[in-house]
């Protein structure tokens, strides 16, 4: 039904004397004169140029929406739609999400707007959260919040720690303990800038650990990596970088520079040869050379204090060097050790000289070495091995004299005997077997492992 609503000019155009008809195709009703008059029957706005009712304002549906869109950027469906962003426009909308970051607002599908607060400041997580009632300003360029923020707990950045378990192939990633974190994200890269990553390990959800074993590396690379903290305020920055170098490949040689001091008797660079074998009953990369020695022996009797490397008594850091005629360094000679403990980790010259992954042989390993199918029975056996285990000689238990280089030769374990007997290897031209009654005063050599 079309009405026929007739309106005084006058009061739009200060002119009493004109009088307007509008036709409206809705039914409508006026009520009351003069400045009491109303018109009833206007019903919900469908587009933004029709008149709006008081049921429009009051719900808000022409400025409010609930949002919708990722976790950083948000979007709003205003009915009726606006046309265009014009500075001044208010909007209010219910978060459906909480932000984890800067965040974009899109109202009607006509792009997306920073939202800042404080004017010109990007958020950070959680400034608004999943349930929050927010509005924002339009100012020309972004969307300024001008409602309050209840601001949530984002995770402190966590701090990654030193790489364990280093081998050929893998390592173990470690970090702090982050507050207020519920899993973390680990990055593990052969790029210091993290242009690339490894495998999976590109922003990884490792859950809620602290470390992790990463695998599937090569051997001798240099790898990096860095973690995340998070939690529903979103992750945090990155943390500090950590450079893991996996073992050099087996068979490759390695070089050390040694530093005089309570390890090493000298300062001196070495190389080292390396060899995969299963010797000792399942495959390890051994050296081929004493610890401290500049080179492999030459022969089964080779003389030569560069071949025959140091001496280390039981349970004890300190390596000896003997030229011969003297001793480094010469301080006084333990001569009687009684204590009843294998070699500590913590002491172990393989560890402390060669780095982490490396460690001494123990008892069972050397037992096998010389047992089947190997079957050894005098020097010229062990010589022969991939080992090249030669007649260094050993020290004296008593003063630590040079004794039996050329003839024989004795390797440390890290299993003790007894309480002040060492369980060593030996070998001579008539004899290669364990002997568990050498005192563990006795200074002899010592070749290194790792698994």
């Amino acid at each position: 039904m079309r009405s026929s609503v007739f309106f005084p000019l006058g009061c739009i155009l200060i002119s009493a004397s004109v009088w307007a008809q509008v036709e409206i195709d809705k039914q409508l009703s006026f009520t009351g004169t003069g400045i009491d008059g109303s018109i009833t029957g206007i019903q919900q706005v469908p587009d933004a140029s029709s008149a709006v009712n008081a049921g429009s304002i009051q719900q808000g549906s022409l400025v409010y929406a609930a949002s919708s869109g990722g976790s950083n950027s948000f979007a709003l469906n205003l009915s009726p739609a606006i046309a265009a962003y014009q500075a001044g426009m208010v909007f209010n909308f219910l978060s459906g999400q909480s932000n984890t970051g800067p965040a974009t607002l899109n109202v009607n599908g006509l792009g997306d707007v920073n939202i800042k607060k404080y004017v010109n400041q990007d958020l950070v997580g959680c400034e608004i959260q999943n349930g929050q009632f927010v509005t924002v300003a339009y100012d020309g360029i972004n969307f300024q919040i001008i409602s309050v923020m209840f601001p949530g707990s984002p995770a402190s950045i966590p701090v990654a720690s030193t790489a364990t378990g280093i081998s050929q192939t893998q390592f173990t990633a470690n970090w702090s303990v982050a507050s207020g974190a519920t899993d973390y994200y680990l990055d593990v890269s052969t790029s210091n800038t993290f242009s690339s990553f490894i495998g999976s390990y590109n922003n990884l959800n490792v859950g809620n650990v602290l470390t992790l074993g990463i695998t599937g590396l090569s051997c001798g690379n240099t790898y990096y990596y860095r973690v995340r903290a998070n939690n529903n305020c979103g992750p945090t920055s990155d943390s500090n970088v950590i450079t893991a170098v996996t073992n050099a490949c087996c068979g490759s040689p390695f070089t050390i520079s040694h530093t005089a001091g309570s390890v090493a008797p000298v300062n001196k660079t070495v190389t080292y040869g390396t060899v995969s074998t299963n010797l000792s009953g399942s495959t390890k990369c051994w050296i081929t050379q004493n610890l401290g020695a500049d080179n492999q022996a030459s022969s089964a009797t080779d003389v030569t204090e560069a071949s025959a490397g140091w001496y280390w008594q039981f349970n004890r850091t300190q390596g000896f060097k003997h030229d011969g005629s003297s001793r480094t360094p010469s301080t006084t000679w333990i001569n009687s050790i009684n204590e009843n403990s294998d070699w500590s980790a913590a002491n172990d010259p393989c560890t402390l000289l060669l780095g982490s992954s490396w460690r001494m042989p123990t008892a069972v390993e050397w037992t096998n070495v010389d047992g089947p199918p190997q079957n050894w029975n005098t020097l010229a056996n062990a010589f022969a091995s991939v080992l090249k285990l030669h007649a260094a000689g050993t020290l004296s238990n008593s003063t630590g004299a040079l004794g039996l280089r050329g003839s024989g030769g004795t390797q440390n374990s890290s299993s003790q005997g007894t309480s002040v007997n060492s369980n060593s290897f030996g070998y001579n031209n008539v004899f290669c077997d364990m002997d568990s009654s050498n005192p563990k005063a006795t200074g002899f050599s010592l070749r290194c492992l790792r698994d």
